[in-house]
C-alpha cells in the first residue's frame, strides 16, 4: 500500500516546495522520507542484499549501493539548508497560515530564487562530478575488456597455428 501512495506523496512534496505552499511542511516531510529512505537502503547494504533501487520506478534495475545513501544524505542536507533559510519554520506558519499573519515565509522572493538555484546547481554538479567517475570506471573496464579479448584472440590464433603444424608433420 505504501508503495502505491508513495509516488502521489513525492507528487505533493514536489508541488509543495516548487508553488511555496506549504513549503515548510513540504521540506519536512521531504526530510523525513529521504532519511528513511537513507535507513532502508543502510539496511540492505549491512545485510548484503542485492535488492533493486527502484529509483525511477520499474526504469532503475540496478542495486542500491552506497552512492543512493550519499544522495540521499545530501538531498536531506539540501531540506536542512531550505528549512535554515525559512525563517518561523517551526511556528505555525509553515502550515500555510503565513498570508493570515500578512508576515511572508520568506526573507525575499529574490533570495528564496537565488537560494534555490544555488542548492539545485551545487546538487546538480555533484551528481555531474559523481557520473564523471562512473564512466571513467566503465571506460576503463571497458578498455580491460578490449584487452582480454585481444589477447584471447592471439593465443587462439597461436593455438591454431601449432595445431595446422602438428597436423602437417603427421
Amino acid at each position: 500500500m505504501f508503495g502505491s501512495v508513495l509516488p502521489w506523496l513525492e507528487l505533493a512534496i514536489a508541488t509543495s516546495l516548487l508553488s511555496g505552499i506549504l513549503v515548510g511542511g513540504g521540506t519536512a516531510l521531504s526530510f523525513t522520507l529521504l532519511l528513511v529512505f537513507s535507513l532502508a537502503q543502510s539496511i540492505v547494504l549491512l545485510r548484503g542484499q542485492e535488492v533493486p533501487c527502484g529509483c525511477f520506478g520499474s526504469l532503475s534495475t540496478r542495486p542500491v549501493r552506497w552512492a543512493n545513501v550519499l544522495s540521499n544524505l545530501g538531498l536531506a542536507a539540501c531540506c536542512l539548508a531550505t528549512a535554515w533559510c525559512i525563517p518561523h519554520l517551526f511556528g505555525l506558519e509553515w502550515l500555510g497560515l503565513a498570508f493570515l499573519s500578512h508576515e511572508g515565509v520568506y526573507q525575499s522572493p529574490l533570495e528564496v530564487l537565488f537560494f534555490q538555484l544555488a542548492v539545485g546547481t551545487i546538487f546538480v554538479q555533484a551528481l555531474i562530478f559523481k557520473q564523471a567517475f562512473v564512466n571513467r570506471r566503465l571506460r576503463l573496464a571497458y578498455e580491460r575488456y578490449l584487452r582480454q579479448v585481444a589477447t584471447a584472440t592471439a593465443i587462439q590464433r597461436v593455438r591454431d597455428k601449432i595445431l595446422n603444424a602438428e597436423a602437417i608433420f603427421r
